[in-house]
């Protein structure tokens, strides 16, 4: 992504992991998928691409897009805040990816669904 769009923006949701314990590969997909679908529900206009990326603490999910206001308004929706510990990006924030995150953004698909109208890059999902 970065090569292809020097100027992207990233979106971490940091999934916490209990101590001496790695998270399973189902739960990572999971996530990936209910990300995915967030994003999609979103209907960002440019270039996005979502990754699971093991760290130290554990596997984070990483989402990169191309167009800033697309990462504002994912943040938006996630709540993520602004961090600085990953070199070579425009902007970088990041989110708790915990299960109570998980439940909000099925609750927030869920009313998507049926409201075309709903503007989300407006309305954090908080």
């Amino acid at each position: 992504m970065r090569r292809d769009h020097p100027e992207a923006h990233l979106v971490v949701g940091i999934i916490p992991v209990p101590k001496g314990q790695q998270g399973t590969g189902s739960q990572r997909h999971s996530q990936l998928a209910l990300l995915g679908r967030l994003a999609r529900s979103l209907r960002l206009r440019g270039t996005y691409a979502l990754a699971a990326i093991p760290e130290r603490e554990g596997t984070n999910v990483h989402v990169a897009l191309e167009i800033g206001d697309d990462a504002l308004a994912l943040s938006a929706a996630v709540d993520a805040t602004a961090i600085d510990r990953y070199a070579g990006w425009k902007t970088q924030r990041s989110f708790l990816f915990d299960d109570a995150a998980a439940d909000r953004m099925r609750a927030a698909l869920k009313v998507r669904i049926g409201r075309r109208t709903l503007k989300p890059r407006t309305q954090s999902l908080f």
